[in-house]
């Protein structure tokens, strides 16, 4: 059934569960609770996160809503959340990684050297961290080399809007919005490239059914909106999440055997991906 406000009407489902995670960490801000109850807390808070960086990923592929200013709305609720913005996402990701992948290289997201070595998961995930905020803004340099700012404005409002919000929930309560929108936000920054790592390592990238593993793990897959079905994600970035299962059965013929995976692990054999040269 086609709704006036999402393009697909289980975002109705992912909104909502981005507005109750968004009051639950602001809960802490608001009312007082023993450490005994806000360690654990800010942990599960935490591990949450992980979908609303799922969310944030695939609601800039494909936005969430029909209308322009709700869109926008939902951009700065994710971002308060993830500690991205979602331009960064739309540039770092979107116009840098899916363009990339299949020159590994030159890619940040896929966790090769420029030697061609595959790097260990905490030397990718650091070189991630600390280098793909400034891949955001090389692309937007490139951009206003060739005349185009709206890209550049852009990225300046939200960050700028993530920068002013973050202050006044500093100033609320300094030591909970530190601990539940700055310290954990910091946190995702550097956890998104952990998750990113199994999606592309030993890939051998020659062609867009090998550049990425897939996972059909159903657990995974609930907690992260389907990003598991990366190969998929990969061959149609701008197809709605909930339809990558279903597209993941029509091309796992064209995936090689060691990208197709049912199952989680984080412990996958470091290889070579590409010869040395």
């Amino acid at each position: 059934m086609r709704s006036n406000f999402v393009r697909y009407p289980i975002d109705y489902w992912t909104v909502s569960v981005m507005v109750m995670l968004f009051l639950a960490s602001l809960w802490p801000l608001l009312f007082v609770f023993p450490l005994w109850f806000l360690i654990p807390y800010a942990l599960v808070i935490l591990f949450f996160k992980n979908a609303a960086l799922a969310a944030q990923h695939n609601h800039a592929h494909l936005k969430v809503f029909r209308h322009r200013a709700l869109n926008f709305c939902y951009d700065t609720l994710l971002t308060q959340i993830t500690g991205y913005t979602t331009p960064e996402w739309e540039i770092q990701h979107a116009r840098g990684h899916h363009q990339k992948y299949l020159t590994p290289r030159a890619d940040l997201t896929t966790p090769v050297d420029a030697q061609g070595n595959t790097l260990n998961i905490w030397a990718y995930a650091w070189r991630g961290t600390k280098y793909g905020f400034q891949e955001a803004l090389d692309i937007l340099k490139a951009d206003r080399q060739k005349g185009k700012s709206q890209s550049t404005r852009r990225f300046g409002i939200h960050l700028l809007i993530q920068l002013g919000i973050t202050a006044l929930l500093v100033a609320l309560n300094p030591p909970m919005a530190l601990i539940f929108f700055v310290a954990s936000n910091l946190v995702n920054r550097y956890s998104l490239w952990w998750g990113t790592y199994w999606q592309h390592v030993n890939a051998p990238c020659t062609h867009v059914y090998d550049a990425s593993n897939t996972t059909t793990h159903w657990g995974l897959n609930t907690l992260i909106l389907n990003n598991g079905y990366h190969t998929a994600h990969h061959e149609q970035p701008g197809l709605h999440w909930s339809l990558l299962p279903e597209r993941t059965q029509k091309i796992q013929t064209k995936m090689p055997a060691h990208c197709l995976r049912t199952d989680i692990n984080f412990h996958l054999p470091v290889i070579d991906t590409e010869p040395k040269t």
